[in-house]
């Protein structure tokens, strides 16, 4: 059974939150490939995202976890979510508590992992100044690794992860505004991937909707054959639409761009008109666009 037949069985949509989502799609790449989720009883404060354990003579190379030990300590943090050294902090304790109630009693066979959709860079220099070296791993540069007091401790940065299909569970939370991100939902959408196409639906649904709408018309047009794009009639379209161009012109505004002029000069004065207060209908307008729309104002007086 595949990822994506799994995650039409577990119904991930369920839930549009990044914790959760994570949870369940490493849980079912994992167990696919024979590693055991260990339940823990830690108190809620310190309860790990995920312990997974590597059973013995379980071969992983070649998959996302070609890097685990026989006891792993998962701990993940989002696009939204910030990774500092207190964070850092719950999952060493977590790990110490895996250890102490017997999972396994050789530090060697312990990871304490986070996955981050970012690389923590002020954890890492919070690191370095204390001496704590992290490096990556060659030829993996989505992989840090270092060593803090007897644990040894691993770094994955969703963002930086290959576009391989065996990465494309925790490509998911790499962060939407990457280019990263942008190529890898493209992928999805090619090779037809509807199962993790409806996770980022569910998690990034605006940015989703931006990316493939101003992406190119035949990938919009794939997505949509495909079956979870909105057809064109849908009600929930338009909102949407409006959303996403909001959220494009504030950033363009932000960046002081001249292109906000120029969209706003392709609208006819009765479009500007739409939705303004009378003392707003005038502002910013070039003196021909005054006159254009006192005219229409004056127009409209005389029909009413």
């Amino acid at each position: 059974m595949t990822t994506e037949q799994s995650l039409e069985d577990s119904q991930p949509a369920s839930s549009s939150r990044p914790d959760p989502l994570f949870k369940l799609l490493t849980k079912i790449e994992a167990e696919q490939l024979g590693l055991e989720a260990i339940e823990t009883e830690f108190q809620y404060s310190t309860r790990a995202d995920l312990v997974l354990s590597v059973p013995p003579g379980l071969a992983l190379e070649g998959t996302l976890f070609d890097f685990f030990r026989s006891i792993n300590v998962l701990e993940f943090k989002s696009e939204g979510d910030r990774f500092d050294l207190r964070e850092y902090i719950r999952n060493d304790v977590r790990t110490g508590l895996s250890l102490l109630q017997g999972q396994d009693t050789n530090f060697d066979n312990t990871l304490n992992l986070m996955v981050v959709a970012r690389k923590p860079r002020s954890f890492l220099n919070a690191a370095k100044k204390r001496g704590l070296i992290f490096r990556r791993e060659k030829g993996r540069p989505w992989l840090w690794q270092g060593k803090v007091g007897f644990q040894d401790v691993a770094i994955v940065v969703c963002r930086d992860l290959p576009l391989e299909p065996i990465y494309y569970s925790w490509l998911v939370f790499a962060p939407s505004d990457s280019s990263k991100w942008k190529e890898y939902i493209e992928i999805l959408v090619r090779e037809g991937r509807i199962g993790l196409l409806e996770v980022v639906q569910k998690l990034r649904p605006r940015e989703l909707y931006a990316m493939l709408k101003y992406k190119g018309r035949d990938l919009e047009e794939l997505a949509r054959v495909e079956g979870w794009v909105p057809p064109i009639d849908d009600p929930e379209v338009e909102e949407l639409q409006v959303e996403v161009i909001n959220m494009m012109l504030q950033n363009l505004v932000a960046k002081k761009s001249k292109k906000v002029g120029l969209i706003v000069s392709k609208l006819k004065p009765e479009e500007r008109l739409s939705g303004l207060k009378p003392e707003e209908r005038l502002s910013g307008l070039k003196p021909e666009e005054r006159a254009e729309l006192l005219k229409l104002l004056t127009e409209q007086t005389k029909i009413e």
